[in-house]
């Protein structure tokens, strides 16, 4: 099934791939293209190859699968994904997102560039975790699920910081389209500065219960009132950022779904948190639940199935005992 669902994988980097590679060159001049822009060309020709080499791999030659050769491609294609999302949702390069004066934000500029990179970026993370998976360098089944939503926060803040930094210096302007300086917006640049703010407070916050959650030491009094601050950061931040008025991140977007997404993760924490502290016992009954599933499916699930070989070899023994029965019988 893992192997599986990685052949899915490759499958999702080529296909996405392709649809940013068309709508790059379709978007983007030949003419044009600087160092950057010709990197992104690379990077999506590259993807493609490596991984129909890999999707071969599944189709005719199955030894590849799983070995240290499929590693070496999916870190390749990860490595290079990772480079060209920095490049293409870059607002100063003008490709996925573009910095708009008039409005004093950022906007996509290339809707398929924009979604389709964050797809390709994704399937090469689903990728190279899958093989991480495989080979036992990290086991990401066994990691439980609300340490992966602290993860997956702390990422989501991180993101967040890194897009309000880089829309501060267009919201917090004083410049006009008209070259004037009387359009500073006090209330946009607040609400800009905040969302600055929040991704380092809830980015910092974030790493308190997932460096307990390592040591051991993680408690429900610890957790619930950090969630409770982070998600109270985040109502805030999500109202004000996203407002249709003065929002800095009210146009889909880096900002627009960082902030909601943070959001949501916020709210299942400190839910989750709150539950373990009110019913301990259900909580540890289905843990230990899914612990002992995850231990049946180690060893195989449960009781050893026969080979085909064992199952002909029961059949030819039950067929001598038949045979034998009526002898015993005489006797």
């Amino acid at each position: 099934m893992a192997k599986l669902n990685r052949f899915n994988g490759w499958v999702a980097v080529v296909a996405f791939s392709c649809v940013v590679l068309g709508a790059f060159i379709q978007d983007v001049p030949n003419s044009s293209r600087n160092q950057k822009e010709n990197y992104v060309i690379a990077c999506c020709s590259i993807a493609i190859a490596l991984g129909a080499v890999a999707i071969c791999g599944y189709f005719f030659f199955d030894k590849m699968v799983g070995t240290l050769f499929e590693a070496s491609l999916g870190t390749v294609v990860f490595a290079l994904w990772a480079a060209a999302i920095a490049v293409l949702q870059n607002p100063d390069n003008q490709l996925a997102l573009i910095a708009f004066p008039a409005i004093k934000s950022v906007v996509i500029r290339n809707a398929n560039l924009y979604f389709f990179s964050w797809a390709s970026f994704v399937s090469t993370v689903y990728v190279i975790a899958s093989l991480g998976q495989e080979h036992e360098v990290v086991n990401i089944q066994a990691v439980p699920m609300k340490l992966m939503r602290w993860y997956l926060l702390l990422i989501t803040s991180i993101v967040l910081l890194g897009v309000s930094s880089k829309v501060k210096d267009l919201s917090c302007s004083s410049i006009c389209p008209d070259g004037t300086n009387a359009c500073f917006d006090s209330e946009l640049c607040r609400r800009t500065n905040y969302g600055v703010s929040l991704g380092v407070i809830s980015a910092a916050l974030s790493v308190v219960p997932i460096t307990l959650a390592h040591l051991g030491s993680l408690k429900p009094i610890i957790e619930i009132p950090v969630s409770f601050v982070v998600l109270v950061f985040y109502c805030v931040g999500a109202a004000a950022i996203t407002d249709n008025a003065s929002g800095p991140g009210n146009t889909i977007g880096n900002m627009y779904f960082a902030s909601w997404i943070g959001f949501g993760l916020t709210v299942l924490l400190f839910c989750t948190s709150f539950k373990e502290m009110v019913s301990p016992d259900e909580v540890e009954s289905t843990e230990g639940e899914n612990a002992e599933s995850e231990a049946k499916g180690v060893k195989g699930g449960g009781e050893a199935k026969p080979a085909k070989g064992d199952d002909r070899n029961v059949v030819q023994n039950v067929g001598e005992q038949v045979e034998e029965t009526p002898g015993e019988g005489e006797a």
